[in-house]
């Protein structure tokens, strides 16, 4: 059988060691210049340039140094506001009269609205709530990108690991092929398991062709969660994914960062209609100035005044009221939205932990699955090389046992995947 074959093989004449090296020089192409080897981050590292690279988090941490400085505006209405002048006027006295008066000053003016100071503590509180939503915001942005880096990490895992299977499996079907055209020479097989074997090896080629496509696809995935270009050179350890110690599904659903952004939202709007309010009321304001005015070029005449002025709305109704109104509409429509995210968040703790259920039965059912394939493999290898099985047994048994092994590496993949969703939805760090 397999020892006849091989020696059938063997028998041909060998060419010298000199002219097959000559050949191997003429038929060689070109060596290309060697490419820079990937870089290896394990997941940890990706993670932690993502934080450094992605733009988004950038974006996300100069949006709270924007509300940040809204605060320090608000409470600046706690301080009069001054005003220093200088001044010039000349005064014609008749059309035809001799040369009019100059009249020159230099002073220093400060009002202080007593009715804006009764808001300000409102309007600084609306401000507080803005910048705590940024906050929230920002880590919800920083969350979601973690996420992202675990997803495209633990699909490139899988993409490689079917990867190398596939490779594994054409290897396997050309040693088939040269086995099945050894005994065809030696005339205990058919020509018809030489051409199932050319077909065979036709079919694993192109899927290591898909397969290939997938992992630099997978790769480029990978290098945009990161924040680097979609062609770099990256590459991560072949260790297989754990699911992790997974967390307590909460009761009330979890304060997840864009749960909070909302909330907070919702109470600077509501805030932003008190303050809008104040058009209603009278504004009382306190001014005083002090300076010096005459006629000459450097003033030395001391002026100064100092007063109070009650200022009531007529017609401020028609202005007011759109604005106070205009506030509490998109108090309503975060405080809606914010409803429809803490359902939004419900739903996806659910669907993570029905997935991770569903990535577990599968992984569990893969043990059976793959002992039950390998044994058919090795019986149908053992047949055929004695004589009694076929090149069909044989494929399908390969077959068998490489989707075998693609459904462990999948069941692997979703459940790391489900565990690290349900760690998101639940509010902690994926």
């Amino acid at each position: 059988g397999l020892a006849a074959a091989q020696a059938a093989t063997e028998g041909e004449a060998a060419p010298s060691a000199e002219a097959a090296t000559a050949a191997a020089a003429e038929e060689a192409p070109a060596e290309d210049p060697p490419a820079a080897a990937p870089v290896v981050w394990d997941l940890e590292a990706c993670l932690r340039r993502a934080v450094e690279l992605r733009a988004e988090l950038r974006e996300a941490d100069a949006g709270v140094a924007v509300v940040e400085a809204s605060i320090e505006q608000a409470e600046a209405g706690y301080y009069p506001t001054a005003t220093a002048s200088v001044g010039y006027q000349r005064v014609q006295r008749g059309a035809s009269g001799p040369g009019g008066d100059n009249a020159f000053s230099l002073g220093v003016a400060a009002r202080w609205s007593a009715t804006d100071l009764a808001w300000v503590p409102t309007a600084v509180r609306s401000a507080e709530a803005l910048t705590d939503s940024a906050v929230a915001s920002s880590q919800a942005v920083r969350r979601a990108i973690r996420l992202q880096v675990v997803v495209a990490y633990y699909v490139l895992w899988g993409a490689r690991r079917v990867a190398a299977l596939v490779h594994e499996t054409l290897e396997a079907v050309r040693i088939h092929r040269e086995y099945a055209l050894a005994r065809r020479e030696i005339g205990t097989g058919a020509a018809a398991d030489v051409a199932r074997a050319d077909v065979e090896i036709a079919d694993a080629a192109l899927a290591v062709a898909t397969a290939d496509a997938a992992v630099q696809s997978a790769r480029a995935g990978l290098a945009r969660a990161i924040g680097l270009p979609a062609g770099a050179a990256i590459d991560i350890p072949d260790v297989e994914p754990e699911a992790g110690v997974l967390p307590e599904l909460p009761v009330d659903g979890p304060e997840r960062p864009e749960i909070v952004a909302l909330r907070r939202q919702a109470e600077s709007a509501r805030t932003q209609a008190d303050v809008a309010e104040a058009g209603y009321w009278p504004d009382l304001s306190i001014s005083a100035s002090a300076g010096l005015q005459d006629s000459d070029f450097f003033p030395t005449q001391e002026v100064w005044a100092i007063g109070a002025v009650v200022e009531f709305p007529i017609f401020s109704w028609s202005t007011v009221a759109p604005a106070v109104d205009a506030a509490e509409a998109r108090a309503e429509q975060v405080e809606a939205r914010l409803e429809t995210t803490r359902d939004d968040v419900a739903l996806e703790i659910e669907n993570a932990w029905y997935a991770l259920e569903e990535a577990r039965a599968r992984l569990g059912a893969c043990g059976p699955l793959l002992a039950s394939a390998a044994e058919n493999l090795r019986v149908a290898e053992g047949l055929y090389q004695e004589g009694s099985g076929s090149m069909i047994e044989l494929v399908d048994a390969r077959a068998a046992i490489l989707r075998a092994q693609i459904t462990r590496v999948q069941a692997v993949r979703d459940l790391a995947l489900a565990a690290a969703r349900l760690r998101y939805a639940a509010g902690e760090e994926p």
